[in-house]
């Protein structure tokens, strides 16, 4: 006898389409390459409605000697599957798979929260150069501490050598005026350095609604 349309495995319990020869005969299951032996129809399956009102009946398709198994995919519903890159939050497509911020909602998917937009009031030259006034100012007392740290330990140092004004020039005394006026120094570069060079344009002021 044929074997039915659809063979069942019994250990894995998949089902795949085999040939009607196939009935009575050992064979082993595609999927799990266990063997067992593909059971007889045992009964014929009654004609349907389209077959009965037909005259003539459709020709069956030529089979193929191969078995092939079931897709599960259309038992679901599913047709394709679609990996494109979308938003967590509003669910449209980002740029890439490497784009952080929903150009759409503005979510941050690092972060988790949403991009804000603020009002910012616009700096003027003016204002702009009163912020920079004090470290313009410092880096210019900077200039002025080194060449008169230079000029006292050099040229008024061989002046003032032998005359009555000697103590204004001794050791110890030019040995502590360097060492404060280099502390004076570290201060005032670090304050000029940081406003000249890492932070040159005044913090943002958000403006009022």
């Amino acid at each position: 006898m044929p074997a039915p349309a659809f063979i069942t495995c019994p250990t894995c319990q998949k089902r795949f389409k085999g040939k009607p020869e196939l009935g009575g005969k050992k064979i082993k299951c595609p999927l799990c390459a266990e063997p067992f032996v593909v059971p007889n129809e045992t009964a014929a399956k009654p004609p349907t409605k389209a077959a009965k009102t037909s005259p003539a009946a459709a020709p069956a398709a030529p089979s193929s000697g191969k078995v092939e198994p079931a897709s599960d995919n259309a038992a679901y519903g599913i047709t394709s599957l679609d990996d494109t890159p979308r938003c967590p939050n509003c669910a449209k497509e980002m740029l890439d798979e490497k784009a952080v911020i929903c150009i759409h909602c503005g979510y941050n998917t690092l972060t988790r929260v949403h991009g804000q937009t603020k009002k910012l009031v616009a700096v003027t030259k003016g204002e702009h150069f009163m912020y920079l006034m004090p470290a313009l100012s410092a880096a210019g007392v900077f200039i002025v501490i080194i060449v008169t740290l230079i000029f006292y330990d050099t040229v008024l140092t061989a002046e003032l050598e032998g005359s009555k004004m000697t103590w204004i020039v001794h050791e110890s005394l030019r040995m502590w005026g360097t060492i404060i006026l280099l502390a004076l120094l570290w201060g005032i570069g670090s304050f000029s350095f940081k406003t000249l060079v890492l932070q040159p344009k005044p913090p943002d002021v958000e403006k009022d609604e």
